[in-house]
């Protein structure tokens, strides 16, 4: 009996040896003195010193844990990088020490306060202000109310194909394809039929080893339901106006978004319009407004979907299906903060890194030459089929026509429409 009431149901352990770890880095020779506090910056990080704030250039060591085990819906909502298992407790042993510092995981937000609904969302774990020689190992202590168990296998499934090497009689291996028949959940043992109507029963190890393709109902064998990636790394932070100015190109970094001409963005658009292939999504519009009034031309917004701001640097995602662009320097800053939610395009939702982003030379070309003119309440741009373009006019009384005309037709009433532009 240990006395506990809510014991915890998994541990686990991880030692970080960074002394080891520098000799491996280049990065490590990165060393200097703080002037302040006298303590080395071996990888240029500032140990044994807590910070409120990051800024541009900080370098910390992070802890963070990521689950193995996530199921296709999470996968297709979630871009999280920051989830601990329910009821993660943490403590930190530095070399001989006998004290262990236990350090506090922060949510994010008050999730809930039934402990088995918590979804561990959490703010970024920073290890540096314990760590203050880098000489010393230091192990990371894990528990959790999560239970680690391992998922039930599901047997291949009935249809399965393989293919085997066998001698075909005069001495030469040739390979015969198989089927997998029957299953014994006793044995658990497969039933594989051959085409010369050979058969035998293969362990799934054995089957797993010539197996060409699986029935629907096949799998393989998943990770422990409940299991945990533990990643400790040093990060360094970048500010979204630093990290906009090294994608543009305009400060050293290690990628600058491509550009797409303005001409082949164009040909592209006015291909769409004449083979219709390509879904033009319009964050604020149905689908047959997001047309425009015509089959024969598009209509764009030059506000960007995040802000419902005018657009300043437009790009999209390279493998997006639609030309509709949103702002960069506002997509970043709406990522700068772990969220579930973090790195999607701002029309189509679709998870984006900075790397699968591109610059538009036809938003670029319709922003210089409307911009002056562009609104809150005039920011539509029609394209033609001929590749030009022109900013829609106001539609001051679309709305008020639209409920009318969902009235039935013993109600309908007419709106009153007062002119404002009028003196």
């Amino acid at each position: 009996d240990t006395g506990v009431s809510n014991p915890p149901l998994s541990c686990a352990m991880v030692t970080v040896d960074l002394a080891k770890e520098g000799r491996n880095s280049a990065f490590a020779t990165t060393r200097s003195t703080n002037e302040e506090t006298g303590n080395s910056r071996v990888w240029g990080v500032d140990w044994g010193e807590e910070t409120k704030s990051y800024k541009s250039g900080d370098r910390r060591l992070l802890l963070r844990t990521l689950p193995l085990s996530i199921s296709s819906k999470e996968s297709r909502k979630r871009a999280d990088c920051h989830l601990w298992p329910k009821g993660t407790f943490v403590q930190l042993k530095i070399g001989d020490e006998i004290r262990e510092h236990v350090v506090k995981i922060t949510q994010r937000q008050q999730q809930h306060h039934e402990p088995k609904k918590w979804s561990g969302q959490s703010e970024a774990l920073d290890l540096t202000p314990y760590v203050q020689n880098t000489d010393l190992p230091f192990d990371v202590k894990l528990c959790c109310r999560e239970a680690v168990r391992r998922q039930e296998v599901q047997p291949y499934g009935i249809g399965a194909k393989v293919t085997k090497f066998f001698d075909d009689g005069s001495g030469e291996m040739r390979p015969f394809s198989g089927t997998v028949v029957n299953y014994d959940s006793k044995y658990k043992l497969y039933r594989i039929v051959y085409e010369d109507e050979d058969e035998e029963e293969l362990t799934r190890e054995e089957v797993s080893g010539i197996l060409v393709t699986k029935s629907d109902h096949g799998s393989e064998d998943p990770p422990k339901v409940g299991s945990y990636a533990v990643h400790v790394a040093i990060c360094e932070y970048v500010h979204a106006d630093r990290l906009f100015d090294e994608l543009t190109g305009n400060r050293v970094g290690d990628f600058v978004i491509p550009a797409q001409s303005l001409e082949s963005v164009k040909q592209k658009a006015i291909e769409s319009l004449k083979q219709q292939t390509i879904s033009i999504v319009d964050s604020e519009s149905d689908g047959d407004e997001a047309r425009g009034n015509s089959s024969d031309c598009h209509v764009f917004s030059l506000h960007c979907p995040i802000t419902k701001t005018v657009i300043d640097t437009p790009v999209r995602g390279r493998d997006c299906s639609h030309l509709q662009c949103f702002d960069l320097r506002n997509f970043l800053h709406a990522n700068k903060n772990p969220s579930a939610g973090r790195w999607r395009c701002g029309v189509c939702q679709r998870f984006l890194c900075c790397e699968d982003l591109v610059r538009c030379g036809l938003f670029d070309a319709m922003l210089g030459d409307l911009r002056a003119d562009v609104s809150s309440t005039r920011h539509k741009v029609s394209f033609e089929t001929d590749g030009r373009w022109k900013l829609m006019e106001q539609k001051k009384v679309a709305k008020a026509e639209t409920l009318a005309g969902s009235v039935n037709s013993k109600d309908r009433f007419e709106p009153e429409v007062i002119d404002l532009s009028s003196e």
